[in-house]
């Protein structure tokens, strides 16, 4: 039941960003990268060393057209 609420969470938010005109990513689908427990203050919330991989991960992402 939850991997398919996931799915349609995913499915609407896509279907929102190429609505408004904004850059979705789903960082459901980077477990490896950014799923370590020490990036975690509980189970839903990043703690500050989870906030700066997200950040680092974000601004290195070839997925986001950043204004120049």
């Amino acid at each position: 039941m939850r991997w398919s609420a996931e799915e349609d969470f995913h499915r609407w938010m896509l279907s929102r960003a190429r609505e408004n005109g904004f850059t979705f990513l789903n960082f459901n689908l980077y477990q490896p990268q950014l799923a370590k427990n020490e990036y975690f203050f509980d189970p839903s919330h990043l703690n500050r060393y989870g906030a700066a991989a997200v950040a680092r991960y974000i601004a290195a992402s070839s997925g986001i057209s950043w204004p120049r």
